[in-house]
């Protein structure tokens, strides 16, 4: 039989012990090591406290604070000394009583972080409070936190002047400006977009794309031009034409795309601007570019016009002349004065061909008196009539007095005749209706655009207009430029003096003529004289025939063409003078300074070489103040007047071509003048 150990339970007791000395010193161990990581936070706490850029107070439940840290102090510029035990309000307000925004107190209501901005000096700063709750969830303080964001604020501002300059910018541009995302909806837009959208406020149109705002086809082409911006990175200007409750309007739009920092495009953006009166100024100015070289071809041909008459004058002058010899010295009923008579025929309408050139260039003068152009235009009409055929109806409208004009009648009589000319010729053989009308007008209704002398301009406030208007083929107006010009006509080869010569006509009468035509549907030709204050002169009476008779005596002949020169040279012998003959003026002046005692007059061409007509009239009058001149032309006397420099260079003017009546009718009136 085994005995037991003595001591038993006692050596149970003491492993117990041993294992319960073990566990309380393991727990002893944790706690030092927990104390050792909870001093560690603490001193990182701290450290942190103490460190951080923000400046934290810990407050109690009421509302005193209970720590800070350094920053507290840098930022608020007290010490801790003097900041703790007190409110906070005392500190960040500056007032003892409680502020009901502050964020303690907000936060102590709602059991929530609550934040504020506040300026302190020239700095700011954001607060925010979180509350410290208790195990029950009560709240016994809480933790501010202090960041001074001075240079976040001035970025800001800085951002929200920028903004506000933009922004003053955008909305004081005369176009319309809109920024869009990805997905084409507008993000911004100024005023001016909006008012053409017809919506009061730019809020509207945030958020909407084009589909919304535009009819759809419009819509879709602005969001085609966005996508390829978007798709190819490049900006674009176009011009475009847009209509809108029947008006039509032109715009200029630049589309750009807008990218981030990355270089991502990220939308796009417009500015489109209105071009409408810029388009009006580019078409007034190609049509006056237009009229600039209408005008500049009118000189040159004006230029030729006038030389061609003056060569051709001078060659009929011989022509006519020795036709007219040939005739006196041959039996009147033979066949060869029969042929001559044909030629001198021949050779006067070439002569009237001239003489309407020069009427176009405004080179003739007419004696003008006060008429009533309704009046004129009645007389003018019977003679008229009986020429149109049968199927045309003149219908007239001519007020009773007409208005008052100064003219000369013939030349009102030629101007109607051609129009109405024009208009029978244009119905084509088709029956049709030709409208006479006379009335007066204010200046400021006179067109612009189709109006002859191109140059011209209204120089009173109101002015007579003669209308004649037809149903007939009308005119292409690629033709209208040149309606005007000598011989150019829609209709054969060789017509087309008739409109040239009114426009000389109405040049002379300081007039103008507008054309208004569309083919297949007629024209209106409007023609406008100056009204006149003068009463209505009684009709002109001309002047008597001038009777042949002879003279004798010595004339002075300077004439640069041979034939010319021959021909005046035998109508003046034939006529009893003897002739002294100069080639040109250098010639004359010799000649007249060695006869000067026996010479009784001079007859003088007006265009020659190395002098000309005026500069020979000087050097003579020089010889003798008191010299008789005769002026032979080409060109008409009044032009020829005005292109004189002094009223004495000569007395007579004689127009080429001229008969030998004609030259024996200048002679006379010369020498009647004592």
């Amino acid at each position: 039989m085994t005995e037991k150990p003595p001591y038993k339970g006692l050596e149970t007791r003491t492993n117990e012990v041993k294992r319960a000395e073990f566990e309380c010193q393991k727990t002893l161990e944790t706690l030092r090591q927990n104390e050792a990581r909870f001093r560690s936070t603490i001193r990182e706490w701290r450290y942190l406290f103490d460190k951080t850029n923000s400046a934290i107070w810990i407050l109690g439940p009421d509302h005193i604070i209970l720590r800070s840290n350094k920053t507290a102090e840098r930022i608020f510029q007290r010490s801790r000394r003097e900041m703790l035990g007190r409110h906070c309000w005392e500190i960040v307000h500056g007032t003892e009583k409680p502020i009901p925004e502050c964020p303690f107190l907000r936060t102590r209501e709602s059991l929530s972080r609550e934040s504020m901005e506040l300026p302190v000096g020239d700095n700011w700063f954001e607060v925010t409070t979180d509350p410290l709750l208790d195990e029950s969830g009560r709240f016994c303080g809480a933790i501010h936190i202090v960041n001074d964001i001075t240079d976040r604020k001035q970025i800001e501002d800085a951002l929200h002047q920028r903004e506000s300059y933009l922004s003053a910018i955008i909305e004081n541009l005369p176009g319309l400006v809109w920024l869009k995302d990805t997905e084409s909806r507008f993000l911004t837009v100024n005023q001016a977009f909006a008012a053409s959208c017809e919506k009061n406020n730019t809020e509207d149109l945030i958020g909407k794309t084009d589909l919304d705002i535009w009819p759809r086809n419009l819509a879709e082409k602005y969001r085609r031009d966005d996508f390829d911006i978007m798709k190819t990175g490049k900006s674009v200007t176009i011009e475009e034409q847009i209509f809108d409750k029947g008006v039509t309007r032109w715009f200029e739009t630049y589309k750009t795309p807008v990218r981030n920092r990355q270089g991502t495009v990220i939308g796009t953006t417009g500015y489109a601007h209105d071009i409408t009166d810029r388009k009006k100024a580019e078409e007034e100015r190609y049509e006056f570019q237009k009229r600039l070289q209408q005008l500049h071809k009118a000189v040159s041909l004006n230029r030729m016009a006038g030389a061609v008459s003056h060569h051709f004058n001078n060659q009929l002058q011989a022509v006519m002349g020795n036709l007219e010899l040939a005739m006196e010295d041959l039996p009147r009923d033979g066949n060869t004065a029969a042929n001559l008579t044909h030629a001198m025929q021949a050779a006067q309408k070439a002569a009237n061909i001239c003489s309407s050139l020069l009427t176009y260039l405004g080179q003739t003068t007419n004696f003008q008196e006060a008429l009533d152009l309704c009046e004129i235009c009645r007389r003018s009409l019977p003679v008229i009539q009986a020429a149109i055929p049968k199927n045309i109806t003149l219908e007239i409208d001519f007020p009773t007095p007409g208005p008052v004009i100064r003219a000369n009648a013939n030349n009102i009589r030629q101007i109607l005749t051609n129009l109405i000319t024009n208009a029978w010729e244009a119905m084509d053989k088709n029956p049709g209706n030709i409208h006479l009308a006379v009335r007066t007008i204010p200046s400021a209704d006179i067109p612009a655009w189709n109006r002859f002398p191109i140059d011209w301009q209204p120089q009173g406030l109101s002015y007579a207009c003669l209308e004649v208007k037809d149903n007939g083929c009308g005119i292409a107006s690629k033709d209208l430029p040149y309606l005007f010009d000598p011989f150019f006509s829609s209709k054969f080869i060789g017509r087309g003096l008739g409109l040239p010569v009114t426009l000389g006509i109405l040049r002379m009468h300081n007039g103008a003529v507008a054309v208004d035509s569309e083919i297949g549907r007629g024209s209106i030709v409007r023609i406008y004289f100056p009204i006149s204050d003068e009463k209505v002169d009684k009709p002109f009476l001309p002047e008597r025939a001038i009777q042949e008779f002879k003279w004798e005596g010595t004339v002075l002949l300077v004439e640069d063409e041979e034939i010319q020169r021959q021909l005046t040279t035998n109508m003046l012998m034939r006529l009893g003078f003897t002739v002294l003959i100069a080639k040109d003026g250098v010639e004359a002046a010799e000649i007249f300074k060695q006869n000067i005692d026996i010479i009784r007059f001079v007859i003088s061409d007006l265009i020659m070489p190395n002098m000309n007509g005026w500069e020979t009239m000087a050097a003579l009058h020089k010889l003798s103040p008191n010299i008789k001149v005769i002026i032979a032309s080409g060109c008409e006397q009044d032009f020829v007047k005005k292109s004189a420099r002094l009223g004495r260079d000569f007395q007579i003017f004689l127009q080429k071509p001229y008969v030998f009546a004609d030259l024996a009718a200048a002679v006379r009136q010369l020498l009647e003048q004592g």
